[in-house]
């Protein structure tokens, strides 16, 4: 129980939660995810990307976005 709400405090000052170890040739790698998903007249936009060495920190944005505009 404790060990979660830790977890939650170190994710909020932005901390890692776990950390990949990269070879060192792909040491300056980013992943990248996007989805698009339509419905109707709307559209919704996902992205997502890694920043840190450890693949451990991401940026994401989510936009929704009329079609027929």
């Amino acid at each position: 129980m404790y060990s979660n709400i830790l977890k939650q405090i170190n994710a909020k000052l932005r901390g890692d939660l776990y950390k990949i170890d990269v070879p060192k040739n792909a040491d300056k790698t980013m992943i990248v995810g996007c989805d698009i998903v339509a419905a109707g007249r709307d559209a919704v936009i996902g992205l997502t990307a890694s920043y840190s060495k450890h693949m451990s920190q991401h940026y994401s944005k989510v936009v929704r976005q009329d079609l027929l505009r």
